[in-house]
């Protein structure tokens, strides 16, 4: 045959969709299949076709994860599998998530190969969509849950010694055991409002005792009759070198700030100061 004719032929093959083309492993969009890129492709004979309907459906489907253009169904497809493995991936994790979802049968189409694919993606079209939305849904509700979670991790590593705290940590190893992060009810914002309400208390109740232990201890470096020979600045230099600085008020206007004011000054270092603060005095007058 001359070599037009058998050029004609394939295109012409390709657009009936009896025979897929591939150029550097990937697929031809129906349609773009020509003179020039013959040369370079690899054919393949196909023994499923679809339906303009059925071609419609699939890229229906494809496009709820990637765009998809008519007649690029075939070239899309992979793509599109793969972001549904990405985002079941993204439906669970570790715990406190459940379990991702089982992708055995798409990593089983995965396997499959031009039409063979498209017809299997038609097939569970169904299925597939309420996947998609079962999936995204659980995927978004697991992005603003373990924001959370991860606030709520933070301040139970420093509430280990509260004891009206332990009810609430048994409940974060339950969560976490369980893997109830995504359960219909949210049960971790009340654990963070209980936690957080517990700990600013306890950080604040800390600081009125320091606070009110550095004034005493003030006082009576003010009443020493020594004390009151040093001006301010040999004063200043003693309080530096004793420890026996004015406590700073605790940013914990929020969640995050109290988490990071914990980091720096631990409930038992702020009560540590505080019962250090006689011996600095007399540290301070010697």
């Amino acid at each position: 045959w001359p070599q037009d004719a058998i050029a004609a032929a394939l295109i012409a093959l390709h657009r009936s969709q009896h025979i897929t083309a591939t150029l550097n492993g990937t697929p031809v969009p129906l349609g773009q299949l020509d003179h020039n890129k013959i040369a370079k492709a690899e054919f393949r004979v196909e023994h499923a076709t679809l339906a303009v309907q059925d071609r419609l459906l699939v890229r229906k489907l494809i496009t709820q994860l990637v765009q998809c253009k008519s007649g690029e169904e075939g070239v899309k497809a992979a793509e599109f599998l793969g972001a549904l493995v990405a985002l079941a991936r993204a439906a669970g994790g570790s715990a406190p998530l459940p379990a991702p979802p089982a992708t055995a049968d798409i990593e089983d189409i995965q396997r499959l190969v031009g039409n063979e694919q498209l017809v299997a993606i038609k097939d569970k079209a169904t299925d597939l969509g309420s996947r998609i939305k079962e999936w995204t849904a659980a995927r978004d509700l697991a992005a603003k849950r373990l924001r959370s979670w991860e606030v709520v991790e933070h301040l139970a590593r420093h509430a280990s010694d509260l004891p009206e705290a332990k009810p609430h940590l048994d409940q974060i190893d339950a969560i976490r055991t369980h893997r109830l992060l995504l359960a219909s009810t949210d049960s971790v914002a009340p654990i963070r409002a209980v936690m957080a309400g517990l700990l600013r208390e306890a950080v604040n109740a800390a600081y009125a005792a320091h606070a009110a232990s550095h004034e005493k201890a003030m006082a009576m470096l003010a009443a020493n009759e020594i004390w009151k020979k040093l001006d301010s600045t040999q004063q200043d230099g003693i309080l530096d070198a004793v420890g026996l600085a004015t406590p700073v008020k605790p940013d914990v206007s929020s969640d995050e700030a109290l988490g990071r004011h914990l980091d720096a000054r631990p409930l038992r270092v702020a009560l540590a100061e505080r019962d250090a603060i006689p011996g600095r005095v007399q540290q301070a007058i010697e």
